[in-house]
């Protein structure tokens, strides 16, 4: 598989991070497979792009640890409010114990960094096969 395997036109992905390098690797990774990006850069700004974009964006790729709002809190106050949102957490600092947290948070997954970028489209690819249940 490549880049071009994956048809991501019709998709709009939030990467809600603190660090510019994640902004930058991930829409590269993601603008290959064709998808929109929206980029946040604290939890704040995240709750206002979910809000504002609330029936448009399909996936939110969430750091944990952000200034302003934490990851956990940005998705405990927008999955309830974004139902067709698969919200993903994706930090360095995730630890086998706080999946659980991330789960009743409203993750569908976490992913710990560095991932690779490929294997992370996979992952995501896989959720929305889920998401579509096929």
């Amino acid at each position: 598989m490549q880049y071009k395997d994956f048809n991501w036109e019709e998709l709009t992905l939030l990467i809600a991070d603190d660090d510019n390098y994640s902004h930058l690797l991930l829409d590269k990774v993601f603008k290959k497979a064709g998808a929109k990006i929206l980029h946040a850069y604290n939890g704040s700004e995240a709750i206002d792009l979910l809000s504002t974009f609330k029936s448009q964006i399909n996936i939110a790729l969430i750091d944990i640890v952000m200034p302003l709002r934490n990851g956990f809190e940005v998705a405990e106050l927008m999955s309830p409010q974004c139902p067709n949102t698969i919200f993903v957490a994706y930090s360095a600092d995730i630890f086998k114990l706080e999946s659980l947290r991330c789960k009743n948070a409203g993750f569908s997954r976490f992913f710990s960094k560095p991932m690779l970028p490929y294997k992370l489209l996979l992952e995501i690819d896989n959720l929305l096969l889920v998401k579509k249940g096929l």
